[in-house]
């Protein structure tokens, strides 16, 4: 979005009632839900619900050719089991051995956080935000109900907005779960690799997608957007058309400034 004014404010641009907000269990949201759920209308049905019926009523959208395009689409998401992860990635087999250096001395954290976010960048994210980790955002259980435990010493998330292609918005038929799926699978590739890159710097990093943490509020943290009454995230450049992922980490990288609630030329596009 070209022309756009953004204003960025020292202080957050939200309020926390400590006493109501308590950490999310992972299980209680929707992806949750679809698995544990069993009193849910939609436990176990999936996207492909009633794809053979959709198939032979020859329903606009739903044709065989849209439906492989979909489950191609989630393929590095559902199969790299490695994308998000807290340990470096090893498989002597697909790979060329690589140099074991000793721990990247950072010099300037300016430059340092620069040439991190240029990385996130150069491997696809539209957008890329620094934040320090707020440990309130942090799930209390994951999906399979074991308890979320980030060690202190990860102080910082590295918050990554991924642009989702027009048939999100355009169209409520399987080439919307395809853009869906095609920005997981990014999601996964992007948060892997700025995880990788870190680690291979020596130091520590924690690939994630939707798990381990609420990406909304990150990413508001990390100065992406803000809350839209629809509940989503609102970016200055791309509106709500993005998928967020993240990386946490130990490096005390320089974090942004949240944007002020009316970034858009004045108007007011968030309300509490």
């Amino acid at each position: 979005m070209k022309g756009v004014t953004v204003k960025r404010v020292d202080k957050p641009t939200y309020e926390i009632d400590d006493e109501i907000l308590q950490q999310f269990n992972e299980q209680q949201n929707i992806f949750g839900r679809v698995i544990y759920d069993n009193t849910a209308p939609f436990f176990y049905k999936w996207d492909y619900v009633n794809s053979e019926k959709m198939i032979e009523d020859k329903k606009k959208g739903y044709s065989r050719v849209e439906l492989a395009r979909v489950i191609a689409s989630w393929t590095l998401y559902n199969h790299f089991v490695g994308a998000f992860s807290d340990q470096k990635l090893d498989n002597e087999d697909t790979k060329l051995t690589e140099p074991q250096l000793s721990q990247y001395e950072i010099g300037d954290m300016v430059e340092f956080t620069k040439e991190v976010k240029d990385t996130a960048l150069k491997f696809g994210a539209s957008l890329v935000g620094i934040c320090k980790l707020n440990r309130k955002w942090l799930y209390m259980i994951n999906r399979h109900g074991k308890p979320i435990h980030i060690p202190k010493d990860y102080t910082h998330a590295i918050v990554i907005a991924i642009e989702m292609n027009d048939d999100i918005f355009n169209s409520p038929d399987w080439s919307a779960v395809t853009s869906g799926g095609i920005s997981y699978s990014q999601m996964a590739f992007l948060s892997a690799s700025v995880a990788q890159f870190i680690r291979h710097l020596g130091y520590k990093a924690i690939s994630s997608g939707n798990d381990t943490a609420l990406n909304i509020p990150l990413a508001i943290d990390a100065g992406l957007g803000e809350l839209g009454r629809s509940g989503m995230l609102i970016t200055p450049e791309l509106g709500s058309k993005v998928r967020i992922c993240k990386v946490f980490t130990d490096i005390p990288l320089i974090v942004d400034k949240q944007v002020s609630r009316k970034f858009h030329k004045g108007i007011l596009v968030m309300i509490l």
